[in-house]
């Protein structure tokens, strides 16, 4: 509050913050009563008894590493299926055995659709856990905040935002799928110019209040592996499924060996095919994955080749059913032309494919039902919740989406998992497209064989890759499901070009109307820093070089040390008077530096 911000930082520099729009001053939110908050959790309690569950040993290894401590910072490196959540439920029970008032425990997802899917399992440990996230409505916000405020649940559960939950004090908190990138806010839909890592801030808040803190993945940021291999943090290897569950099978398809066109017309290949009306047969579950939105990618003239672009946005326009002609940037929509504006032909056809298009030529081709998930479809807490439900409670059924699949999803009836083209994903110009590559397959492979089998049962568990770079040394490993491979070739290129973990990038984007101005402005704050020996590429084009109306142009600063951080705020102090016109946006650590 500001009341309590007052005690530590003169009211002139708030002000100050205020006025540069680095800070927002709000009213407090409205008081609510203890008794109003006992009935809402008492309403949201769930009742179920906790489910019987025999740990392996490499579970009860890993929370007797994390119990035995009252504080500190682990890296649980689980295999998917290898029981991770089990361990971090069990670890807050303990932890919160002897609690305090005011004391509680917060979990972190990447996703809000994980949040409402995990939640049921979650309170059958903890009855009066609440969740926090950006997704609810004002009202239910608004309470469980002072829920976590007056003391009055034991664990709140979100996305991001929810490290802020204002327990008095935290005990522990579990930051699951740590390697998703969703942790830290992006540049992109904010008008903000600092932009936090929720990971960072976990760090920060355990380390203030004493706190355990648990990071987990089947596939960890090489940061924070890093930080791990070198004693940093903890780290706690779970390498095997839970007994009796199977790791899937891993399968790469040529699709050089396909015909091109029956692939245009529609990207399933023979052997996907196939093994989807194997699933069916067998009234099993299948999750597709796709990595694009939309009907059709773009629309395009067949006589001058002109493809429809953005008015505001250097992007070209994708169709949907519903909506017509969107641009994914500024989210503007316009109406499909009867003509081409470029020749006046009349020949304009649909090109490519999007997650809308699949999911109805799924259900044409295979008659079951057929559920996607992506933003297009996925709007609130409640849609996300409905659909999953859904395909839990369908069998056979089909689930096809964007990146939202490849999350920490639990659905044993899923035999088959199919990624149909992961060739754009490495192709990206960003450093971290290689892991990120890596991150998607692993974890959408591992969707498959979660399942416990019985002793005479054979149920195989597979996973196909499309790809049209089959010896692509990053899909080698990730159908190896090899992890410490993929680290130690990784960590050499980024020791090599001194990318982090050996340096702290950050990214300065220079956005305005006057395309000019911009690169002068960028020009100058570049010469600015290689001035100051500070190591540097750009200025150069960032990937979404004009959105709305703006032109957007970047420079990745290489920091090496604290001195060269204290040389780079210097020259933003001083550099002030040349602003004008062009908005400056800082993102230390970028998750991309497209």
């Amino acid at each position: 509050t500001l009341h309590q911000a007052k005690k530590i930082i003169k009211i002139e520099k708030i002000i100050e913050l205020e006025k540069r729009g680095i800070i927002e001053i709000k009213p407090e939110k409205k008081i609510r009563k203890k008794e109003e908050i006992i009935n809402h959790i008492k309403e949201q309690a769930n009742k179920e008894d906790i489910p019987e569950i025999v740990l392996s040993d490499e579970q009860k290894l890993a929370l007797q590493k994390i119990t035995e401590k009252n504080d500190g910072v682990f890296l649980i490196h689980g295999a998917t299926g290898s029981g991770k959540t089990e361990v971090y439920l069990r670890a807050i029970k303990e932890t919160l055995k002897n609690k305090n008032e005011g004391e509680g425990a917060i979990y972190l997802l990447p996703e809000i659709s994980i949040t409402t899917f995990l939640i049921s399992r979650i309170k059958k440990y903890f009855p009066n856990t609440l969740v926090l996230h950006s997704g609810l409505k004002e009202k239910e916000r608004e309470i469980n905040w002072w829920s976590a405020r007056y003391g009055l649940c034991d664990l709140i559960v979100g996305a991001r935002s929810a490290i802020f939950a204002p327990f008095e004090k935290v005990k522990i908190i579990i930051v699951d799928e740590e390697h998703d990138h969703s942790y830290k806010q992006s540049p992109e839909g904010t008008n903000s110019c600092v932009f936090y890592d929720a990971r960072e801030v976990a760090e920060i808040r355990a380390k203030i209040e004493g706190a355990k803190l648990i990071f987990g993945s089947a596939t960890p940021s090489v940061e924070r592996y890093f930080r791990a291999k070198n004693k940093d943090i903890e780290l706690i290897e779970m390498k095997n499924r839970v007994p009796g569950m199977s790791f899937p099978k891993n399968k790469i398809i040529d699709l050089n060996k396909n015909n091109f066109d029956e692939f245009i017309s529609f990207p399933l290949s023979y052997e996907l095919k196939s093994e989807i009306e194997k699933r069916i047969e067998k009234r099993e579950n299948v999750i597709l994955l796709f990595t694009r939105r939309g009907w059709a990618i773009y629309v395009m003239c067949t006589e001058c080749g002109k493809k429809f672009q953005c008015q505001q946005c250097s992007r070209y326009l994708v169709y949907h059913k519903k909506e017509g002609l969107v641009c994914h940037w500024c989210g503007k929509t316009y109406p499909i032309p009867s003509n081409c504006p470029n020749c006046n032909s009349e020949n304009l056809e649909l090109i490519g494919f999007g997650t809308e298009r699949i999911e109805e030529e799924l259900k044409n081709l295979f008659k079951v039902p057929v559920f996607r998930m992506d933003s297009d479809n996925i709007k609130n807490e409640r849609k996300a919740k409905e659909i999953l439900e859904k395909f839990q409670k369908t069998n056979p059924a089909i689930l096809v989406g964007t990146q939202m699949v490849t999350k920490g999803f639990d659905f044993p009836s899923v035999s088959l998992v199919g990624v149909i083209l992961c060739d754009t994903e490495f192709m990206l110009p960003d450093f971290r497209a290689d892991e990120r590559t890596f991150q998607m397959i692993m974890q959408v492979s591992g969707r498959a064989g979660r399942r416990i089998s019985g002793k005479n049962e054979k149920s195989e568990h597979i996973s196909i890759i499309q790809t049209f770079s089959p010896e692509h040394p990053i899909l080698q490993l990730a159908i190896q499901n090899d992890y410490k491979k993929f680290f130690e070739e990784e960590i050499e290129k980024r020791k090599e070009f001194l990318l982090p973990p050996f340096s702290k990038l950050v990214c300065i984007r220079f956005s305005g109307k006057d395309e000019n101005k911009c690169w002068e402005i960028a020009e100058k704050f570049t010469e600015k820093m290689r001035e100051n020996n500070i190591r540097c590429d750009g200025p150069s084009k960032s990937l979404r070089y004009l959105v709305s109306g703006k032109f957007n142009v970047k420079t990745i600063a290489y920091i090496f040390s604290e001195k060269d951080m204290k040389k780079l705020k210097e020259i933003f102090r001083i550099s002030q008077f040349f602003y004008y016109g062009v908005k400056i946006s800082v993102d230390v650590e970028p998750e991309s530096t497209g």
